[in-house]
Parts: structure tokens; C-alpha cells; sequence
């Protein structure tokens, strides 16, 4: 059972699930509220790879007051997953252990987050500011808080279809690789083998169509609705 809640400081240290290394905790980074939260055994193990220092805050002192914030922060990040239609046959659990592996980034404005050509790893959700996106240097649109793009990359390596661009004077992404949301769920492809429909429509040969859906988020639902 877990004690203490860790905040990394200095250093780097690795957690591992079942032997196998699903994410990489950084200064500012975290670990250790589940069991916390919950009341449950340790999950995970984390081992430093380098010297670190942490803060270390006790049972008591974090329900008290980080617990609170811990969970309306994990429900915020589970109801922006449940929207997204790759991700829809996730059982409650599924989406509450991705929340948990989602790491926030913060870009300027005028940062490109994706650039089109490149080949993706990472699947973005919008917690906060406006974001546009670009098709051969035409915009097609924007993203606002909520909306997510490049969750193809989850699922393979074809390159990005559209640039996204912040247009807010900054922009907070909920990001997660290919290769965590792998270690903490299992290929996607599984996932989507639940719902036969939804992995045909992610498969299917109209693949150029899906992928300019992939990189502009939410507008594939408005243009489905269109038609």
C-alpha cells in the first residue's frame, strides 16, 4: 500500500507496469496518487534512473488538499477521451488509466504542434486556448478546448495530413505517445476489434479521408452531421 505522493524535482525516474516500462517522469512530473486515492495496492514500480530528489507528501496531508483537484482533474481528462470516436470502446477503467498516463504540454502562440509530412507517435486533446489547422497552407478550420487531433498515431506510422497551428496566445495539449498508450493498454487495433464498425471505418481503403480526419479533430464529426 502507498504512503506518500511523489513530486519529481530533480532527476528522472521510470514506471514500469507488469516488467514492462510504460512512461518516463521528469522534474515537475509526478507519481503515486492512485493508491492514494483509491485506497489500493501500488500499481506500478518506479525506479530512478538518475539521482533524484522529491517531495514527498504524506496520505493525510494529500487528501487534504491535492485529492480534490486530482480527481476533477482525471474526470475532465476522462470526459475529453470519451468523445473521442477511436477511443469509444474503452470501458470506464480503460479511460480512467489513459487520463492518468496524459502528459500536458504548453505551446505558444504560432507554435506548430503538428507539422503535415511528418510521420505522428502522440494523440493531443485541447485543454485549453484555439488552435487552426492547415492543408497544403490552406486553413481548414479550428480546434477549441476539448477538441483533439492525431489519434491516428495510435493507431500507424502514415504521416500527418494537416499542420496544426496555435492561434491562441498559448495552447495546453493533454498529449500521449503511441508507445505509452501501448504499455498501459495494449495495441489499439485490439481495442478497436471490439466494435467491428469502428474498425473497418479506421482501416477501410478511403484512408486519405480518415487521415485529413485525424489531424482536424472534432470537424470530421460536423462533416459527417452535414451529410
Amino acid at each position: 500500500e502507498g504512503d506518500f505522493y511523489y513530486i519529481c524535482d530533480v532527476g528522472t525516474c521510470e514506471i514500469f507496469v507488469n516488467d514492462e516500462k510504460v512512461m518516463t517522469v521528469e522534474a515537475g512530473g509526478s507519481f503515486g496518487e492512485l493508491a492514494l486515492m483509491y485506497n489500493a495496492p501500488r500499481a506500478a514500480t518506479v525506479t530512478a534512473v538518475a539521482k533524484c530528489t522529491l517531495w514527498a507528501v504524506d496520505r493525510d496531508t494529500f487528501k487534504y488538499t491535492l485529492m480534490n483537484h486530482a480527481i476533477k482533474k482525471r474526470d475532465m481528462y476522462e470526459a475529453f477521451l470519451s468523445d473521442v470516436p477511436l477511443l469509444s470502446t474503452l470501458l470506464p477503467y480503460e479511460r480512467m488509466t489513459i487520463a492518468d498516463a496524459l502528459k500536458p504540454e504548453t505551446f505558444p502562440k504560432k507554435t506548430n504542434i503538428i507539422t503535415q509530412g511528418e510521420t505522428g507517435d502522440k494523440f493531443y486533446i485541447l485543454e485549453k486556448g484555439v488552435v487552426k489547422i492547415y492543408k497544403d497552407g490552406k486553413e481548414m478550420g479550428t480546434i477549441e478546448s476539448g477538441g483533439y487531433f492525431g489519434e491516428l498515431a495510435l493507431l500507424t506510422d502514415q504521416p500527418r495530413a494537416a499542420t496544426i497551428t496555435v492561434s491562441s496566445d498559448e495552447a495546453i495539449i493533454l498529449a500521449i505517445d503511441k508507445k505509452t498508450f501501448t504499455g498501459v493498454m495494449g495495441p489499439v487495433h485490439l481495442l478497436l476489434k471490439r466494435n467491428a464498425t469502428g474498425y473497418e471505418q479506421y482501416l477501410n481503403e478511403d484512408f486519405d479521408r480518415l487521415q485529413i480526419g485525424d489531424d482536424v479533430g472534432n470537424l470530421e464529426q460536423d462533416d459527417d452531421e452535414d451529410e
